[in-house]
């Protein structure tokens, strides 16, 4: 039914623009199993981890320092606290 809808003319052309398309489909497939698979795997065959970089946060003291005044619910100790957690310091010192 659809090769009757088609003229010679644009089959052609169909042919030609598949000739031309298909060599670069499996030039990338290739590439994928040849070059991107093999990084998802370590060399026992189990799969990698993806390695992220360590997250730099910094801590600013005068925001803090404003949103806990803002809040009367939170006493002193409780903002000695906060500080220490946002500084990075939460083990408690003997």
């Amino acid at each position: 039914m659809l090769l009757k809808l088609i003229s010679k003319n644009q089959m052609n052309e169909l042919k030609i623009a598949t000739a031309m398309v298909f060599p670069i489909i499996v030039i990338l497939a290739l590439a994928f199993f040849f070059f991107i698979l093999p990084q998802l795997w370590d060399k026992n065959g189990m799969a990698k981890k993806p390695q992220m970089a360590p997250y730099q946060y910094s801590y600013d003291k005068k925001s803090v320092d404003e949103s806990i005044k803002k809040d009367p619910r939170i006493k002193p100790a409780e903002a000695r606290l906060i500080h220490r957690l946002l500084k990075g310091r939460h083990e408690k010192e003997i």
